[in-house]
């Protein structure tokens, strides 16, 4: 596990399909986080630091190839019971 990823204690790895990505972020024990997506990602944002995690509430569903940045001037914050679909991107 890195440093600065906060998982919830009953979190379920075996939600989370193979070859995704999670760095800087606090997630549920509820969320379904499918392959090949990147939670927590630096924000490519010139001149400012990625310094906010990616929060995800329980009953998410975050489909393949997602990509959520971290936060540059807040915590980036997805809602309970959310449906990423595949190819979104939630910005910083």
């Amino acid at each position: 596990m890195q440093k600065n990823r906060r998982l919830s204690e009953e979190f379920d790895w075996a939600r989370c399909g193979n070859y995704r990505t999670i760095g800087f972020s606090a997630i549920s024990n509820a969320a379904a986080i499918h392959h090949t997506a990147v939670i927590g990602q630096n924000a490519e944002y010139v001149g400012k630091e990625t310094k906010y995690p990616v929060s995800i509430k329980p009953d998410c569903v975050i489909r393949p190839f997602v990509t959520v940045d971290a936060g540059v001037d807040r915590p980036t914050s997805i809602g309970s019971d959310t449906l990423l679909m595949a190819h979104v991107h939630v910005g910083h």
